[in-house]
């Protein structure tokens, strides 16, 4: 996936759903829509107290009571547009993943699924997929509510309540300023957590495929004494990373809970003594669009954690698309009949985290038809000569000959078809 860049996982997710612009637009739009009665019903509320306070007409009261209906009923169809559209997105996005992967994983070199654990690759393609996915979706819906809350109480204020809008303008930097301040702990918190969680997840594989071996030797003991210290590293980070987010979330409410009782006892304060020319309705605007504008600038806030997670497992799963260890088949000879003639000629191989060769100056010349069989202890090398047979390594000197062709000059890929391998 060309456009994977674990380095810039900010970038990486706006790349990712760029496909799907169009589709995010119209659930933008319509999320706008379902979530205005939030912003707009102070100020109808405010014109009914209005109305009651300075005895206007029930002219008044009926239409401000009628805009109010058409608000509410509105929700229903702006609401199953809004999830239509960004499902379709968020899932197209999900799948196409999860396909990016898949891929890649087949065609990463048999060298670096050695390395690598199956349980670490599956979690990357199930739970960091996952995180992406559920990530975006609620970025997306906590984002826009508190934007468009914010924007409807500022503007709204501007035009009713004009000398209270220098609240609000230094309420939204003092929020950024947590934010900046906190993700970069968080971020590795998250990392943290993350490693002790694909650790335990490749433990997990092992025991579970090590069983009968184990259960066979009675060591069932030593093995669970081996899963119980993974389990409790990934207890330790994960309560870490609980109680910073608590932490986070707890500073955050207390400020701007003060902070709404602050504005709103300013408000009334303003209007008892006279210092600004305001309504009852106004008051009670106000207090409403304070509670509403600190209640979604810690929606934002709060959403630093979950966009923390999201990043760190995009950055997970760049370490597999962004992954340079693949076979190189491009352009080579493509095979079309195999004689079934295969020749090792001086053939040693060392693999890259050994310090011993698997296998020293070996030479054979198998024709066609003819049946070979290799027999020897475990680790002396059976696996290794078949998996240079096959093609999933190469030799470290010498050369594998697939009827007098080297198979590095061939594209292993066309060749297998004509192999049979069963397993042990």
């Amino acid at each position: 996936m060309e456009r994977f860049d674990a380095q810039h996982p900010a970038g990486t997710a706006l790349r990712l759903y760029s496909g799907q612009r169009g589709r995010l637009a119209v659930a933008a739009i319509a999320f706008a829509c379902k979530h205005s009665p939030v912003w707009v019903m102070p100020l109808l509320t405010a014109n009914v107290i209005d109305a009651v306070v300075q005895e206007k007409p029930l002219s008044v009261l009926w239409i401000n009571a009628a805009v109010m209906a058409v608000l509410v009923l509105q929700n229903v169809p702006f609401t199953l547009v809004y999830v239509g559209r960004l499902s379709i997105a968020v899932r197209t996005v999900e799948t196409e993943l999860r396909v990016a992967l898949c891929e890649r994983l087949q065609q990463l070199s048999i060298g670096y699924h050695r390395k690598v654990s199956a349980g670490v690759l599956q979690a990357k393609v199930i739970r960091d997929v996952e995180n992406v996915v559920e990530t975006s979706r609620q970025v997306f819906d906590s984002a826009l509510a508190a934007l468009t809350t914010l924007v409807g109480a500022v503007v709204l204020t501007a035009v009713r309540v004009p000398a209270f809008l220098p609240v609000f303008l230094v309420v939204v930097p003092v929020s950024a300023v947590l934010i900046y301040v906190t993700r970069r702990h968080m971020g590795d918190r998250n990392r943290a957590f993350r490693h002790e969680v694909e650790h335990m997840s490749a433990r997990v594989s092992e025991m579970t495929h090590l069983i009968p071996i184990t259960r066979a030797h009675g060591v069932e003991h030593d093995e669970l004494a081996r899963m119980d210290i993974t389990l409790h590293h990934v207890r330790r980070e994960g309560v870490r990373l609980d109680v910073l987010n608590g932490r986070f979330g707890a500073v955050a409410w207390v400020l701007f809970q003060l902070l709404s009782a602050a504005c709103l006892v300013s408000a009334a304060w303003a209007a008892l003594t006279g210092l600004v020319d305001m309504t009852a309705g106004d008051v009670v605007l106000l207090s409403s669009y304070f509670v509403a504008l600190t209640s979604s600038v810690t929606a934002l806030m709060s959403i630093a954690p979950l966009v923390a997670k999201g990043l760190e497992s995009i950055k997970s799963i760049g370490e597999v698309l962004t992954e340079h260890d693949v076979e190189d088949n491009e352009g080579k000879r493509v095979v079309s009949a195999v004689k079934g003639r295969i020749t090792l000629d001086d053939v040693s191989l060392t693999y890259a985290d050994a310090a011993e060769p698997a296998i020293v100056h070996v030479s054979l010349d198998v024709r066609a038809g003819e049946t070979v069989a290799f027999v020897g202890q475990s680790g002396s090398g059976k696996s290794s000569l078949l998996n240079l047979v096959i093609g999933f390594i190469s030799p470290t000197q010498g050369r594998v000959l697939l009827d007098g062709v080297d198979l590095t000059d061939v594209d292993r890929r066309s060749y297998r078809p004509f192999l049979a391998v069963v397993p042990q």
